[in-house]
């Protein structure tokens, strides 16, 4: 049996350190976004005294009361308000930027306790209202969860800011079994063609821009603001350019935050919405095996609202096909196993199905699978790791492995603790082989 390894003293003051700045770091993010919102309800009340004399007739709005005033007191208050709002403003923009400094390399998960879910749903439409166009933006190969999830959230947006056109956008398109699922729900395929105006990118289930292929070319040339709706842990490239993060690491699935976003707006959910979020959540559990507490309070939810969990197996009724199994058995027959001390790698490469040939080896054995293939002059890596494992070593593959991997390696990476992906330049054995170093190294004393 291992030996629990205590932590230095040193460490265990850095580790509770770091939730302090957390801690500080959501809340000066939650007052920038209140500020900001503040401030653009006093310009556009400004902007609309601008269009009158000193002789209209005006009021100002105290509590639930309307209260005559004049044209010259009022825009004086704004004026000050809006000095008053640009400096607290640019202080917390200052706190938060020294604050991210500290943490964007550092270790933190982001969980739904420390969410200010009203903060992030008012932030959210303000942006959305500002603009005429606004793309819900999936991930490459988008799955269930991504789709379904979009799918939700567009809708949420159409009831609460309908002056806004939207449209959901898979530039790489949707994998197999997600386009079987989506047509079983009734919902249309997204596809990947860009509307002609994006005032807007709302990434979905898609922590990085590296994700969306050519169109993050497009996005950041054209400077569209980003916000990003997630349950993996924040890309560090994604923290500096988003104007808006609503992740809940805590969540097992994007469909998760939301149905937050949707139980903060007290906007019913729709039987369609919430058939579409179970199934996601179904699938992205893994029939609930990874489920949470705050899992099931959402699934008894959503079956309130009209979805019924005895149609999840038709909705999701697509068999394995007969190549996707000769992958699966092909990946298998050219595995590699490390052993580092009681914990089972296994390496592979394949060609497609890596996501797939990845889940296989863990159920044949592995506590952590690495399976690479060649896609568009990059190594693409599926990383899959059982609960036991992080469970027991705390290793979160998408922070400890693929993110640092990416960095090093002038890629991307991102994923959430026991599912990962990484696309990197490079020869394919030379990737994997730093993948089981990286891994090797973040055990540590864990090993033996």
């Amino acid at each position: 049996m291992t030996e629990e390894v205590e932590l230095p003293p040193q460490l265990q003051e850095q580790l509770a350190r770091l939730q302090q700045l957390q801690q500080t770091l959501q809340a000066v993010m939650t007052q920038k976004q209140q500020l900001e919102i503040e401030a653009s309800e006093t310009d556009k009340a400004v902007a609309e005294l601008d269009k009158v004399t000193d002789q209209t007739p005006v009021y100002k709005s105290v509590g639930s009361l309307l209260v005559k005033s004049d044209r010259q007191t009022l825009l004086a208050r704004g004026a000050d308000e809006g000095e008053d709002q640009g400096a607290s403003g640019e202080a917390a923009g200052e706190a938060e930027t020294d604050e991210l400094s500290k943490l964007r390399e550092s270790h933190v998960t982001i969980a739904s306790e420390q969410v200010n879910w009203n903060a992030q749903l008012r932030s959210l439409l303000s942006r959305v209202k500002e603009s005429e166009s606004a793309a819900l933006f999936c991930h490459q190969n988008a799955d269930p969860d991504a789709t379904c999830s979009a799918f939700a959230l567009q809708s949420l947006i159409q009831k609460l800011a309908p002056a806004t056109s939207t449209k959901i956008v898979c530039p790489e398109g949707v994998s197999s079994s997600t386009k079987q699922l989506l047509e079983n729900l009734g919902i249309t395929v997204p596809d990947g063609r860009l509307p002609a105006k994006v005032d807007l990118a709302i990434l979905v289930d898609t922590n990085t821009l590296d994700q969306l292929g050519q169109t993050a070319e497009k996005l950041t040339r054209a400077e569209t603001p980003i916000i990003v709706v997630d349950h993996h842990h924040p890309h560090p490239d994604t923290v500096k350019i988003a104007s808006q993060l609503v992740v809940d690491e805590s969540a097992a699935a994007a469909a998760e935050v939301v149905y937050k976003l949707w139980q903060t707006s007290n906007v019913e959910v729709g039987a369609q919405e919430a058939r579409s979020l179970l199934a996601a959540i179904f699938i992205e559990t893994k029939h609930f095996l990874l489920a949470t507490e705050s899992t099931f309070e959402i699934a008894a939810g959503l079956v309130k609202a009209g979805a019924d969990p005895r149609h999840l197996s038709e909705l999701m009724s697509n068999p394995v096909s007969r190549s996707e199994r000769i992958a699966r058995l092909k990946a298998a027959g050219r595995s590699q196993v490390a052993l580092l001390g009681e914990w089972i790698v296994a390496t592979s490469e394949l060609g497609s199905y890596q996501s797939s040939a990845a889940r296989a080896l863990l159920t044949l054995g592995a506590h952590v699978a690495f399976v690479a293939g060649e896609s568009k002059e990059k190594i693409r890596v599926n990383m899959r790791a059982t609960e036991g494992f992080y469970s027991k070593t705390g290793i979160h593959l998408a922070r400890d492995v693929s993110i640092p991997i990416g960095k090093k390696l002038a890629g991307v990476g991102g994923g959430h603790a026991t599912a990962a992906g990484l696309s990197v330049p490079g020869q394919l054995q030379d990737v994997l082989k730093i993948c089981v170093d990286v891994l090797k190294e973040s055990l540590g004393p864990l090993q033996t």
